[in-house]
């Protein structure tokens, strides 16, 4: 129904436009007929015939597209097509406008004979006139779809791809901060059991709120902080008054949407690269904030005299950034610098994007000995 009235819509353009081409030809040289509507007439019923064939012939394009790879069979078909087109226009006009002229002169005999005679007279007119251009804007717009679907199956399938990547990343970081942290409570296990005892229970804590999240691309940072101070309250028993907890945190950044675990392996790169290695005091800053339709987060840490400048650059930092890439482009990434000596920064850029309806849930950290709110 809808092929039939853009058919008729787009024929009725046409018509209108063929009856004022008329009569404004005519009244150009005086010739002019009683008023515009006695031009009317002709060109409607002769466009209400291609209205009502024209959905036939974007069907067969449809299904059946000009091909150079089958050139001849084309020929044939589309040859064939423009005869029965031809045929179809004629009986269409025998049936509703018998008479000459579409309405002049007697009518003409409902014969086979006057319908043959008709479609030899009028082929080569029908054909380039009608039939052509029909199937000229029929292949326009099967060109149209079919770019149109391949660019839909190519985003699909790009989506798809991205969100197995995504996927496969993140399962790489589950095994790796879980090694490590177990590697942590092995080491307390003998000189302090009470201590690898509540590492445990916190671990717990930590890989429950990971299933939790487990299919989820995307949390809000607010989110993504309680995460990481789960994971922090493991290390804090480890190393007690040697780590030291800021954060700045603006309360517009909180409902921000940032990838699952993007925090934690950063965190933890600092622990193990900047704070572990020294048997001073460390600290660890994270701060985050929004500024130009982007959020922009930094985690900051004390780094130990013996401390590489290439410190941190492991999996954590690579996995990190390939996920960034994957979700986001060039419109994400994330740069580790040493801009002052005996401190690492990280510093990540992503698109400032948020739910349509954010709950606000503030962090409240055992941990945090200092936090400044930024908001």
């Amino acid at each position: 129904m809808l092929a039939y009235a853009g058919s008729f819509a787009v024929f009725a353009l046409l018509t209108l436009i063929s009856a004022f081409q008329a009569y404004s030809d005519e009244a150009n040289y005086g010739l002019a007929r009683a008023g515009f509507t006695a031009y009317l007439s002709v060109p409607a019923k002769r466009f209400l015939i291609y209205a009502l064939l024209a959905p036939t012939v974007f069907w067969m394009v449809r299904r059946r597209p000009f091909s150079r790879a089958q050139l001849a069979q084309s020929f044939v078909l589309y040859g064939a097509a423009a005869i029965a087109f031809t045929l179809a226009v004629c009986a269409i006009r025998l049936a509703l406008f018998p008479r000459y002229f579409f309405g002049a002169g007697p009518p003409l005999p409902r014969t086979l004979a006057t319908l043959w005679q008709l479609a030899r007279d009028n082929f080569i007119v029908t054909t380039y006139a009608a039939y052509l251009p029909m199937v000229a804007v029929a292949h326009a717009v099967e060109l149209r779809n079919v770019a149109r679907r391949s660019q839909l199956e190519e985003a699909a399938l790009s989506r798809a791809v991205a969100e197995q990547q995504l996927q496969l990343l993140k399962m790489h970081l589950h095994p790796h901060f879980l090694f490590n942290t177990l590697q942590g409570i092995r080491t307390l296990v003998r000189r302090n059991p009470q201590a690898a005892d509540e590492m445990l229970s916190r671990l717990r804590r930590l890989l429950q709120s990971a299933v939790q999240h487990d299919h989820s691309d995307l949390i809000s940072l607010d989110q993504e902080l309680q995460f990481t101070d789960a994971y922090l309250q493991i290390e804090k028993v480890r190393l007690a008054e040697r780590l030291r907890i800021e954060l700045s945190i603006s309360d517009e950044s909180r409902q921000c949407l940032v990838p699952h675990m993007l925090l934690q392996p950063v965190v933890e790169n600092a622990i193990k690269h900047g704070i572990e290695p020294s048997s001073a005091p460390g600290w660890i800053r994270i701060a985050a904030r929004v500024s130009g339709g982007e959020l922009h987060v930094s985690i900051v840490n004390s780094v130990s005299k013996t401390g590489s400048s290439s410190a941190g650059e492991g999996v954590g930092m690579a996995n990190t950034q390939a996920r960034l890439r994957s979700l986001y482009g060039s419109r994400a990434g994330i740069d580790l610098r040493f801009a002052r000596p005996g401190e690492a920064t990280v510093a990540i850029y992503l698109p400032a994007s948020r739910r349509q309806t954010p709950e606000p849930r503030p962090i409240s950290s055992s941990i945090t000995s200092e936090v400044h709110s930024a908001g």
